[in-house]
């Protein structure tokens, strides 16, 4: 069950105040065990676990459940930078995985405003930023950009600096390359 950052920080301070208590009474080994946990707990302040949990059911490619985890957010702009970021590239490629199941204008759009909000927020990982850059040109590709699907897969390459999409880069260009115009 995951509570809400009110109660966390009400727990937490509940938690000092007894490591605080244990110090003055003499049991230093229990406060620092105490402390730890307060510390545990104030991770999960900052580290919204929906947005980790997602990630984990996203990489064993189970997307209902990712998406039931991150549907649990009610206000991803609550959350710090770099989880927001994350947020809308998990968002961005699950829509992107209903537009290959039913290829749905709504889901594009869905993707690319998502892709688009988390490069704009800024990801941390040079690999996840290339991935979202190679996302955002198969939706300029499947819409005719081909100046900006061009300029998306350019930067992606940039980006990928382990080549784990240099074979998905080349062979979009060479998709580029028989579009006309």
């Amino acid at each position: 069950m995951f509570y809400s950052k009110e109660f966390r920080i009400f727990v937490t301070a509940l938690l000092v105040a007894f490591a605080g208590y244990l110090i003055f009474s003499g049991s230093w080994g229990w406060s620092i065990w105490v402390f730890l946990l307060a510390a545990l707990v104030v991770l999960t302040i900052f580290r919204n676990e929906q947005v980790i949990i997602a990630m984990v059911q996203l990489r064993q490619q189970n997307m209902e459940k990712a998406e039931k985890a991150l549907l649990k957010i009610k206000k991803p702009e609550g959350m710090l930078k770099g989880q927001q970021a994350y947020y809308h590239l998990l968002m961005g490629m699950l829509a992107g995985n209903r537009i290959t199941g039913m290829g749905s204008k709504e889901a594009i759009s869905t993707c690319e405003k998502h892709l688009k909000m988390a490069l704009s927020i800024g990801l941390k990982n040079s690999s996840d930023r290339a991935s979202a850059r190679v996302n955002l040109a198969g939706i300029a590709i499947g819409r005719r950009r081909k100046i900006e699907a061009n300029q998306l897969l350019n930067e992606a390459k940039k980006e990928d600096k382990t080549g784990m999409l240099s074979e998905q880069i080349k062979m979009m260009k060479d998709t580029l390359k028989k579009m006309p115009g």
